[in-house]
């Protein structure tokens, strides 16, 4: 397969619309501008998964947590369906939600016996309950507001019931409090029988709205330079407490494992 046939080049521009928002509310695609979240097919091959790290990490919180397989699993954030599709091998009754189409499009066509839908993670409402919500690979962090994140827990309280599991995969802000725990600058590669292509990705922060930004910029031969830029919301242990707390009349019923992304804090409310 030739590289154009997987990439749609476009111009620096097209990729960075006006971004000053009205309200505090912000709008994913506003935020988002990922290549790899339009072409699942290329987002699969620069983020392989490998023996199903992420599915068993949470069969081990459901074994700790629940003592038992649930019967209805709720992934929010579902990507290309490759985790959810692992974990409906035992769990039949599975949905998968994702606000970019192409996802929603790429996941229900390898796995046509799941059910996907495109929704927004801050307002969807299912009109039911799940024993296990996962919300993971980062989702959480494109609810880049106070009023966002608000939302996003209401979403979560609204679809569990008593004893229901919630498990979260979140970025950790102090993991970048260090030297060592930021790079200005990051390096990524493709490399198949299909396409290869290089990106050097360049990151700052909005330190007033403990946000971190990503502008990565893709080179294929033959081609255009392709830009992509994302926004993602830092969180800190004691700041998702406040969050938490905030909502606690409505997820006092809700277990939560809170799982922050490279860094040895795990946070059970």
């Amino acid at each position: 397969m030739e590289n154009k046939k997987l990439i749609q080049a476009t111009n620096e521009t097209q990729f960075f619309p006006e971004l000053v928002r009205k309200n505090s509310s912000t709008s994913q695609q506003d935020e988002v501008h990922n290549l790899l979240y339009r072409q699942p097919e290329l987002y699969e091959k620069v983020y392989p998964v490998f023996d199903d790290e992420l599915p068993k990490m949470c069969q081990q919180m459901f074994d700790r947590y629940l003592q038992h397989y649930p019967s209805s699993i709720l992934d929010i954030g579902c990507g290309t369906g490759r985790e959810l599709n692992a974990l409906a091998r035992n769990f039949s009754d599975c949905i998968g939600i994702d606000y970019l189409p192409e996802m929603v499009r790429h996941a229900q066509s390898k796995y046509p016996t799941l059910t996907f839908q495109e929704n927004d993670m801050r307002t969807f409402r299912l009109e039911r309950s799940f024993e296990a919500i996962l919300c993971l690979g980062w989702a959480i962090t494109y609810a880049l507001t106070n009023e966002d994140i608000g939302k996003t827990l209401q979403t979560f309280a609204a679809h569990a019931q008593k004893g229901s599991l919630l498990v979260l995969e979140l970025l950790n802000g102090a993991r970048y409090l260090s030297e060592s725990g930021f790079q200005e600058c990051q390096e990524f590669e493709i490399n198949t029988d299909e396409v290869t292509g290089k990106a050097i990705a360049t990151y700052t922060f909005q330190r007033r709205q403990q946000l971190i930004v990503r502008k990565r910029v893709w080179k294929f031969p033959g081609q255009d330079p392709v830009v992509d830029y994302c926004k993602y919301r830092l969180f800190f242990p004691q700041n998702w407490n406040i969050f938490w707390q905030r909502q606690a009349s409505k997820l006092s019923e809700c277990l939560t494992i809170a799982l922050w992304k490279k860094a040895t804090f795990l946070a059970e409310c």
